[in-house]
């Protein structure tokens, strides 16, 4: 019997390292709400074993509470569309805190804008990243920087050294 349709898998997903280049990766039990892949997250109640999605903008900008990025898993159901698949409260997820990642960009992008995190909601959710300040919904995130260029809703190869 002949195969009739194929789905086309994509270059990359939201949450997918890049390569295998020098990384800091850490573990964290997921607080509070479904954490997306790709979405950045922050020191949650435990600061030792918990991570949350931002709530304020003093949780992006101060080096002392950020985390990194979801590191997507192959352990959780990984959709190829639509839902980019998601850690439920108490799911041990991998954050990276050094290294190269791919996350979805609200906006256009390209190696000079800075990188922005959303902590309010809007826009592809809370922990998503962007390039501008939005109104008073994102905070800039040092130590981050864009290296490739794109349109909205694509992603971006964001190079992460918060440690």
């Amino acid at each position: 019997m002949s195969q009739t349709v194929v789905a086309e898998q994509g270059k990359a997903y939201e949450g997918q390292r890049v390569d295998l280049g020098n990384t800091d990766i850490h573990s964290f039990l997921a607080e509070g709400s479904a954490i997306g892949f790709g979405k950045f997250v922050v020191l949650g109640t435990d600061a030792e074993t918990q991570a949350i999605l931002p709530a304020v903008s003093a949780d992006i900008t101060d080096a002392k509470k950020v985390a990194g990025v979801v590191v997507r898993s192959l352990t959780l159901e990984n959709p190829l569309s639509g839902n980019a698949g998601e850690h439920a409260e108490k799911d041990m997820m991998s954050v990276i805190r050094k290294g190269r990642i791919y996350v979805k960009m609200e906006e256009a992008f390209d190696p000079t804008d800075a990188v922005y995190v959303r902590y309010a909601a809007g826009g592809n959710g809370v922990g998503s990243c962007g390039v501008s300040t939005g109104t008073s919904e994102r905070a800039l995130l040092a130590n981050a920087r864009i290296l490739n260029s794109g349109s909205a809703d694509e992603l971006a190869v964001i190079d992460l050294s918060l440690v």
